[in-house]
């Protein structure tokens, strides 16, 4: 995994990225040295990967330093005319990527498709059994959930249609025995023949876009961020690249961040961001998933008891309620119960605004200096964590460290290095030589 944080105000933008990779599959995790912070030369920019240290079978910095080479004279205007190019020079590889390798992704992303599915049938049957709710026709829940699920998937569509895709290919280019599959991997829930052809409408969905709610293990997340030669203040650019299915990069924006005069600041973690995230707003990001469910739990228990209190009421005395009494009371017990509650969450809510906001306005006024030794600082800070805690140290390793400004280009802070620089000076001069042929 990794820990990696961008931080930018109107003079520069600092980045920092540790070094672990975890290599999953094996029976003991073995976390490696990786480089995950390039620059993009001579830009004044920067590419950060976070996720798979791969793209299909391809190590990323191969991938990046290929990019360096054929693009080492080209100057862009903006940041986004970079990323853009960087994206489209990912197409250059899906011939190195076997087909093979795409129809594995292809099953792999299906099967979660339908474990999502069994965990989400299997939830929504728990929920209807806690409110005394019946189920009598189960393939009807096993239909409903699927078509709640192709909904989401059209939205996600919807919104980054403008962005690569995947063509709606039919499952069965890929798996022959989809109904046998589907009962595999839906531990034998009832299907019929609507809802195997609505299972593979779903996967097939599915294919067309990157859903962040499935994870896979050849997911890299993308970071490009600098100045372009005609913009004054830097810009971050933030993607999901997922693979290569039926010849297509699958990749996705998910963010697009401009620094100006109404946004001098910005802080984003990436990959493992949980000591980043409490660091900024002063809560643990578990806690606020807590909290957010209690807050849901504790609506619906107060609104089942109002009405419980009131029906008891009608009980005990025997005199029903008129519909217009019935409603105006059901009105001020309700403005009652937000009234109560509603200060306190408030409270909460600021307190975290006010926190994330204090942080910004120190970050806006921060020199290149201290922005790197924060960046830095809130890395090794994720990497403390997994080093005294149970967990497993999938963040750590040295952390690299740049900055980038608009007069002074990309500068490394802190880079490691697999050798000694002084055992090999002619990797220096030559470094120097591209340098200078790019300028």
């Amino acid at each position: 995994m990794t820990a990696e944080v961008a931080i930018l105000n109107r003079e520069a933008v600092a980045l920092a990225a540790d070094s672990a990779v975890t290599l999953m599959g094996l029976e003991e995790r073995k976390i490696y040295n990786t480089n995950k912070l390039f620059d993009l030369s001579p830009e004044t920019a920067a590419v950060m990967i976070y996720g798979s240290a791969d793209f299909g079978t391809i190590p990323w910095e191969t991938v990046v330093q290929e990019y360096q080479h054929k693009f080492a004279s080209t100057r862009h205007d903006t940041i986004e005319n970079c990323a853009q190019e960087f994206m489209d020079h990912l197409t250059s590889f899906v011939d190195d990527i076997s087909v093979e390798k795409q129809n594995e992704q292809v099953k792999i992303i299906a099967m979660m498709e339908l474990q999502s599915l069994g965990l989400r049938i299997a939830k929504e049957s728990e929920r209807a059994k806690h409110v005394g709710k019946s189920i009598n026709n189960l393939r009807s829940l096993v239909l409903e959930c699927i078509n709640n699920r192709i909904q989401e998937l059209e939205n996600i569509y919807h919104q980054i249609e403008d962005d690569a895709s995947v063509d709606r290919i039919p499952i069965s280019l890929f798996i022959d025995d989809w109904a046998g599959f589907i009962d595999k991997y839906l531990n034998s829930l009832p299907t019929n023949d609507q809802i195997i052809q609505r299972a593979a409408t779903m996967v097939e969905t599915s294919l067309q876009v990157l859903p962040s709610d499935i994870w896979l293990p050849w997911r890299s997340g993308i970071v490009i961020t600098g100045f372009g030669k005609t913009k004054l203040f830097p810009t971050l650019l933030h993607y999901s690249m997922d693979g290569v299915i039926a010849g297509t990069v699958r990749t996705r924006q998910l963010d697009s961040q401009q620094i100006t005069e109404q946004q001098p600041s910005y802080i984003q973690p990436f990959g493992q961001d949980d000591m980043v995230v409490t660091f900024l707003h002063g809560i643990d990001p578990v806690y606020t998933k807590l909290l957010n469910r209690y807050r849901i739990s504790r609506n619906n228990f107060y609104e089942r008891m109002v009405m419980d209190l009131l029906q008891h009421f009608e009980d005990r005395t025997k005199s029903p309620l008129s519909s217009a009494e019935r409603s105006d009371l059901l009105d001020k017990m309700n403005q009652m119960r937000v009234a109560s509650l509603e200060e306190l969450d408030n409270q909460i809510d600021s307190h975290q605004s006010s926190h994330y906001k204090e942080i910004r306005s120190m970050v806006e006024w921060l020199p290149k200096d201290e922005l790197a030794e924060m960046a830095e600082t809130l890395v090794n800070l994720t990497s403390f964590k997994r080093r005294v805690t149970p967990q497993a140290e999938t963040v750590g390793g040295p952390t690299d460290v740049a900055v980038i400004s608009k007069g002074d280009g990309f500068v490394w802070i802190k880079r490691k290095n697999y050798f000694d620089p002084k055992l090999n000076p002619q990797f220096l001069e030559r470094a120097r030589i591209d340098r200078r042929s790019q300028l």
